[in-house]
């Protein structure tokens, strides 16, 4: 019973409690009632007026809303009513493009393999070559051996003369000594001693004959072995003879296969176009020097960025200005950091923001829309085309030729459309995340991160790491074609951030400074009546590097205003 009696307690004493505490909160809360009914008793009818007009202001700022949506969606579908006639007028054209592009496609992988049977026939003839200058080589030695061998024989046949002659002179002192001796044992029959020491003597001497004769057979025998090596010297010659005949036929085939496959490469290009014509397009400027004057004021940080944010204002463009702000300063860093992404879903102004802030700063501009099918820095940079004996080029590479600072000998004398004082240049991949980044742009990328250790442009072995090095075919025998990408050239590259888009890759994102543009809140339609405002606030004049570089050091005006 007392084990059942405590919690039996318990639950009394916890529902008391919340009672009261339910009583305590309702009664707190009616006098609140009462009390915020006699304010509202007080209130004076002003203030209701102030708090039902907002509302109504609320309400008709959500009527204009509604109604430029629906402006603004009936003319989106004006714009893809238009669209869609215009891809059907030109479907047939498009077709077109695909055929010929097929054609082109299998000229290329015809000439691609007539180049790789060109480098096969020059690989072998380099064999053939180094083969027959082996076989050369190895023939002067044996005619040297065979020479010294020659000579050794007739030494040893005049060393065998001369040991014969003496052996037929000792025979022939040997044969008087024996007539002598026959002589004196017949006038001195009795004189034992003279005819022992004449017999002792004709001993010697036919044991000086017996030695010869050795000595003789010897050098017979060697002579043998020195006559069967040069025959063999001399067979052995007979057939590198034959194989450096064969070899030279080869090598005249070869030649000939050679000159063959290069009178149908020349046939590949039927004009016969010289390195100017061939790399003409990458010799067109791209950008519109008329486009602003010549700098000539000394315009302070502060002042452009004033005059950028009322450019964007007066075009009816809603950015942060601590956006804004951002944008410059990743601009300004990019020495360091060569590329700036500006990421975010779509629609949120990312490719809007680079343009109008040049045309407000007085910098050039450059759109580059990145495709779905770039796999490589081609597509960036354009490609030599084997078939026509030319350079395919893009606008970016020819806008980085116009703005290298280094004269290069490779360009036409007249080539004089160049940016003689440095102005400013921003370049837009647009979606560059359509495509894998590090496939076309890892390569340039690295280039333009090198260009932070360079001291000095005039030192081209240091600026020579950070050139970009195109291939222009059979012209860069003549001279190496490099391009240099000065700090005046900024990068500025937009991604959607989807489902249906390529994620950045680190390689890229530790060379880049990524700003993200957040879901706005509520959308409007770009206000119209702004235009003649904005033509007055845009530049007029460009902007030096000298001024961005000034900036760049901090010479821009008052803190805080990069």
């Amino acid at each position: 019973m007392p084990d059942l009696l405590y919690p039996y307690l318990v639950g009394v004493v916890s529902t008391v409690v919340v009672l009261l505490a339910a009583l305590w909160s309702f009664i707190v809360c009616y006098r609140r009632a009462i009390d915020y009914a006699r304010k509202e008793e007080r209130l004076p009818l002003a203030a209701r007026w102030e708090d039902l007009s907002e509302k109504v202001g609320d309400l008709e700022e959500e009527r204009d809303r509604l109604r430029d949506e629906i402006r603004q969606a009936t003319y989106t579908i004006e714009e893809a009513a238009r669209a869609q006639e215009f891809l059907e007028q030109h479907q047939a054209e498009l077709e077109q493009a695909k055929a010929e592009r097929q054609q082109l496609e299998q000229d290329r992988a015809d000439l691609i393999q007539v180049r790789e049977e060109l480098a096969d026939a020059h690989q072998r003839l380099d064999a053939l070559e180094k083969d027959r200058a082996k076989a050369e080589f190895h023939w002067m030695e044996l005619e040297e051996r065979s020479k010294a061998l020659d000579q050794k024989i007739e030494e040893q046949m005049s060393l065998l003369d001369r040991e014969q002659n003496r052996l037929d002179k000792i025979r022939e002192d040997a044969a008087a000594a024996a007539e002598q001796l026959n002589d004196t044992r017949r006038q001195l029959g009795d004189v034992g001693e003279a005819a022992a020491q004449a017999q002792r003597r004709l001993e010697a001497l036919e044991r000086d004959i017996r030695e010869l004769t050795k000595q003789h057979d010897a050098l017979k025998q060697e002579n043998n072995l020195v006559q069967d090596e040069t025959a063999q010297l001399k067979a052995t010659a007979a057939k590198l003879r034959e194989q450096t005949a064969s070899l030279e036929g080869q090598e005249q085939a070869l030649t000939s296969r050679v000159d063959k496959l290069r009178k149908t490469t020349e046939k590949l290009d039927p004009s016969e176009i010289g390195r100017n014509k061939g790399l003409a397009e990458l010799w067109q400027p791209v950008i519109d020097l008329s486009e602003y004057t010549d700098p000539t004021s000394e315009l302070s940080e502060h002042e452009a960025l004033e005059r950028v944010r009322n450019y964007l204002r007066a075009l009816g463009l809603r950015f942060p200005k601590r956006a804004v702000h951002a944008f410059h300063t990743s601009l300004k860093v990019a020495r360091d950091t060569p590329l700036l992404v500006l990421a975010g879903i779509s629609g949120t102004g990312k490719s809007l923001l680079p343009r109008r802030y040049a045309e407000a700063m007085g910098m050039h501009f450059l759109s580059v829309p990145v495709q779905p099918r770039w796999d490589g820095p081609q597509d960036l940079l354009g490609f030599f085309n084997y078939l026509e004996n030319r350079y395919k080029a893009t606008e970016l590479i020819r806008a980085l030729i116009q703005t290298d600072p280094i004269p290069r000998s490779w360009l036409p004398d007249d080539y004089g459309d160049c940016f003689a004082d440095q102005r400013m240049l921003i370049v837009l991949l647009d979606e560059m995340n359509l495509a894998r980044v590090e496939y076309y742009f890892s390569e340039f990328l690295s280039r333009l991160e090198t260009r932070r250790d360079i001291v000095n442009l005039d030192y081209e072995a240091d600026r020579i790491k950070a050139e970009i090095n195109l291939d222009i075919g059979r012209f860069g025998e003549e001279v190496a074609c490099r391009v240099f990408v000065d700090t005046n050239v900024l990068f500025v590259g937009t991604i959607n951030e989807d489902e249906s888009k390529l994620a950045l890759s680190d390689m890229v994102i530790d060379r880049a400074n990524v700003i993200r543009f957040g879901r706005p809140l509520s959308l409007t339609l770009q206000a119209g009546d702004g235009q003649q405002a904005a033509a007055k606030l845009r530049a007029k004049e460009g902007i030096s590097k000298d001024t961005w570089s000034d900036w760049v050091r901090g010479w821009g005006g008052p803190p805080g205003c990069g």
